[in-house]
């Protein structure tokens, strides 16, 4: 701890933390669709889609601090971090479904999912309270802030259905995309002749990006059930890869805007996804309404700090306070549509 009297550092042990993290936000979807069929065998689709990012998250981590052979309370410190993020981000989406077989309704899909260029600008609000034997102050830093360009990876889809005698559908897709192979860029200040303004690749995010995520695999299985003609049952399950690798870390040694731009240091290393779904439809002239209930799982190693074998050797094997995670939702959507 800094004494602010004399500008000396001592070292005091702690015996408590304290850890809280709140989020909230969003992603809106604007989708521009156009679509089209041959003959009813080969239909075809295209979607642009533009994206509006809103984000605000806070965390707060305190410790207890102890000296002396009787660990004797001597005050505490808090630490707290408030980050925002908001921009616009757009892609392109396209898909197409052949039936081989003009007499059966069976059928084969592809589709193709462009990168999301995000365009975003992120803040970050840091404070620090101290409460010691030394006395009691607080630092802050407020107000700062950088734009950047996030690309996602490139998506790519396969999928293949059939229908058993006009009351039973059944489905199977994959889907495979990159995350290792997602690109932060930064803007420069510097504007063309256009006004556009310049951005260059972020090369220590990008190597962390490489070593810490991975390609992740998405399969999907799923039925319908038309007992009548008006009503559809079904059901579903994914399975969705981790994106992560195994000894993947947030790395704040790296000499990045995102990592100077931050303080906090927590992160999780999630694994694998189980998503299953029940549903049912009716359909009632032009209406339409739809009832869907979806539950998923997913663990993962919750990493309040970097692991001490990631920053040197001669701490490898050395875990800081790793805990055991689990993500559970339940969801229950209602849909009701009109068709003109």
């Amino acid at each position: 701890m800094l004494d602010p009297d004399d500008q000396k550092i001592y070292y005091n042990d702690a015996n408590g933390y304290t850890f809280d993290r709140a989020h909230r936000g969003w992603i809106n979807d604007f989708d521009v669709n156009l679509s089209g069929n041959v003959n009813d065998r080969f239909y075809w689709g295209f979607t642009l889609g533009i994206h509006d990012v809103r984000y605000k998250g806070y965390s707060e981590y305190g410790e207890t601090l102890v000296a002396g052979a009787g660990n004797e309370e001597c005050g505490s410190v808090v630490y707290g971090d408030q980050r925002d993020i908001k921009g616009t981000g757009i892609d392109l989406k396209a898909g197409i479904i052949f039936r081989p077989v003009e007499e059966s309704p069976f059928r084969l899909g592809l589709s193709v999912a462009t990168p999301t260029w995000y365009d975003l600008t992120t803040s970050n609000e840091t404070y620090m309270l101290n409460n010691s034997r030394f006395g009691q102050w607080d630092n802050g830093r407020s107000g700062e802030s950088y734009e950047f360009h996030y690309n996602t990876p490139w998506k790519f889809g396969l999928s293949m259905g059939h229908v058993i005698g006009g009351q039973v559908a059944i489905g199977a897709g994959y889907e495979y995309t990159d995350y290792s192979a997602s690109q932060n860029r930064i803007n420069s200040g510097n504007y063309d002749y256009y006004g556009e303004e310049d951005s260059y690749t972020d090369e220590a995010m990008k190597v962390n990006t490489e070593r810490s995520l991975k390609g992740v695999s998405t399969f999907k299985v799923g039925m319908e059930i038309k007992p009548d003609p008006t009503v559809a049952l079904r059901i579903g399950y994914n399975y969705v890869t981790a994106g992560y690798e195994k000894d993947g870390v947030r790395d704040t040694k790296i000499n990045s805007p995102g990592v100077a731009y931050a303080s906090t240091t927590d992160y999780t290393n999630w694994k694998d996804t189980h998503r299953m779904t029940l549903g049912m439809g009716y359909r009632l002239n032009a209406w339409n309404i739809d009832l869907a209930y979806q539950y998923s799982a997913t663990n993962g190693d919750y990493h309040p700090f970097q692991d001490f074998s990631s920053w040197t050797d001669s701490y490898a094997g050395e875990r800081v306070g790793v805990s055991k995670v689990s993500n559970k939702r339940h969801q229950l959507l209602l849909t009701v549509g009109y068709t003109f």
